[in-house]
């Protein structure tokens, strides 16, 4: 699966700025309102975000860009042909945690704020 170039030319800019409505920045700066962002994301990438991951995202002002979004999306397909069910992904300086079953991010992490750097219950890790 090849992740469209809509994805590619889009980030991610704070997806809940007046909770329950969405804005995502175009290449050239240009900034969109989504009505279902989380559905456009999985419709786009085959991905789901949970709530939590969104609102780590967000809360820290974290940009997604589409770069990030593509290889998270083929560390996924990766893992989920290995027979993984729990990833860590690790992207520069971010982690998520995947349930790779589901197709879901289930959160995301700075690598500078991980207080223990352990992770529990995974069964595999991408570094991409």
């Amino acid at each position: 699966m090849n992740v469209p170039d809509i994805i590619k030319n889009t980030a991610i800019v704070n997806p809940y700025p007046q909770r329950g409505e969405s804005t995502v920045q175009k290449a050239g700066g240009q900034l969109e309102s989504a009505i279902n962002f989380k559905e456009i994301l999985k419709e786009k990438t085959g991905l789901n975000f949970s709530n939590h991951a969104i609102d780590r995202l967000s809360g820290r002002g974290l940009n997604l860009d589409g770069d990030k979004v593509e290889r998270l999306t083929k560390a996924v397909q990766v893992a989920d042909k290995k027979g993984a069910d729990q990833s860590l992904v690790l992207l520069d300086q971010l982690a998520f945690l995947v349930s790779v079953r589901n197709k879901t991010v289930i959160t995301a992490v700075e690598t500078d704020r991980m207080k223990e750097g352990v992770f529990t219950q995974i069964d595999s890790a991408i570094i991409g």
